[in-house]
């Protein structure tokens, strides 16, 4: 969609280069982010970012774990949502680039890309 934000995830110290290493996702598929791990049990250093599903295979969400310094909650999700608002020139917007050391928070410091469910 012109005008819009897609959202850089990359898992990986090496080369993306298998499923669920590398992803982008538009920001308008973004449904919300949640402390904690998908079980519901609480992690201090976990905060996760929910998307629609964008394969085609009936799953209505995927998701993405955002790894960070303990207790940095709610930091690291007013971070995302200022990396989602901005305007960069082209719509590319990296929130989490393992590779190359990139992060759109100084808190996070890794990101895993989980199957579509």
């Amino acid at each position: 969609m012109k005008g819009e934000n897609y959202l850089y995830f990359e898992d990986d110290a090496t080369e993306a280069n298998a499923t669920d290493e590398c992803i982008m996702i538009p920001a308008s598929r973004v449904l919300g982010m949640s402390p904690g791990s998908t079980d519901g049990t609480g992690s201090d250093q976990t905060t996760m970012l929910y998307y629609e599903a964008l394969s085609n295979t009936g799953a209505a969400r995927g998701y993405v774990r955002l790894i960070h310094t303990a207790d940095k909650h709610t930091e690291v999700m007013e971070d995302v949502v200022s990396a989602i608002n901005s305007t960069p020139g082209d719509g590319f917007v990296v929130i989490c680039d393992v590779l190359n050391q990139v992060f759109c928070s100084p808190h996070i410091t890794n990101c895993i890309i989980d199957t579509e469910e």
